[in-house]
């Protein structure tokens, strides 16, 4: 059943979207909306004042063919090793690039004091399952590689996203565990899009097109699973909430709204973790609609999860010492 979002929105977040009404995409004009996404990232830029480097290279690791673009960003007087996050952006796995984040990912580096590592991943459905997680897997592999020529702490090295990014996250924890990789240290899943199967109630309870909404989110998953996906056809590494066994995988964080379509999807998956014996801390934020952080960072409810995040970063790596 679908519920009236707005009665319900917290009031900061209400304002905000009051003068910006529409976080819809038309995933039918995929150029349309990545032009939209652009648009919004470029008033994401860090301020500059900001004591964060960025250098951008290109990912390629041994044994894995290809290679990615990533960004790189850092204290700007680091010294030592330091901690790493390799982040993976959001975009329903069809919007987005690695510099989306740069306004939010260089707040982590200068709050946390950490390197942060932007994957610039194909996009579907251009590059549809599995280029995306391929491309995550590489920035991992070359990341934990280089650890020491970049400056990094190869033992303290952890792996986040939203959305899409969070479901590329997720993927890659199982992936890692499955084949035998050097595990990272914890795993950040920010309001993760971890089900194409789209049963839950959450999952039909927003069908506002000026949100992330049912359709949007339908068209997002048909466009990375491929024209030709057939339900029983769909593995965990590209539907995380698929996985039958989560056991053995990293500490995780997850967060969402109790406004966003994958509410029920990402408490069921942190429930799963817990059962798992995984360490999990799971926040759930009342009136918060999917990329509520994104959309009014600073109203205090996005204020308080960003907080949340890098109390839980700071732990993740102090325990990693």
């Amino acid at each position: 059943m679908a519920i009236d979002v707005d009665s319900r929105l917290d009031p900061e977040i209400a304002e905000v979207r009051a003068r910006f009404p529409s976080l819809g995409f038309d995933l039918r004009d995929l150029d349309g909306s990545r032009a939209i996404m652009a648009k919004l990232a470029g008033k994401a830029t860090l301020p500059e004042d900001a004591a964060v480097r960025i250098d951008t290279t290109t990912a390629r690791s041994a044994g894995e063919t290809g290679a990615v673009p990533v960004r790189i960003l850092r204290p700007a007087t680091a010294s030592g090793e330091l901690p790493a996050l390799l982040w993976i952006h959001g975009g329903g796995y069809v919007l987005g690039s690695a510099a989306d984040s740069d306004r939010r990912l260089g707040e982590i580096v200068e709050r946390v004091g950490c390197a942060v590592i932007s994957v610039d991943y194909r996009l579907a459905p251009e590059h549809p399952y599995p280029a995306a997680v391929d491309d995550c897997a590489l920035a991992l592999g070359w990341l934990t590689d280089s650890a020491g020529e970049l400056g990094i702490d190869r033992q303290r090295i952890a792996i986040g996203g939203a959305s899409a990014g969070g479901g590329l996250t997720a993927a890659l924890a199982l992936r890692t565990r499955d084949r035998g990789l050097p595990a990272p240290m914890f795993q950040l899943l920010i309001y993760p899009m971890l089900d194409d199967r789209n049963r839950s109630p959450s999952s039909h309870a927003i069908d506002d097109p000026t949100l992330w909404d049912r359709q949007t989110n339908l068209l997002a998953w048909q466009h990375y699973l491929g024209a030709g996906a057939r339900d029983r056809d769909v593995p965990a590494y590209a539907a995380p909430a698929r996985a039958a066994d989560l056991a053995g995988l990293p500490p995780a964080f997850v967060a969402v709204g109790d406004l966003d379509l994958f509410l029920d999807e990402d408490i069921d998956y942190a429930q799963r973790l817990l059962q798992s014996g995984v360490p999990t801390e799971l926040h759930v934020y009342p009136g918060a609609i999917h990329g509520f952080d994104v959309l009014a960072p600073d109203a205090r409810i996005s204020r308080r999860c960003n907080a949340d995040v890098e109390d839980a970063l700071r732990a993740a790596f102090a325990a990693g010492h």
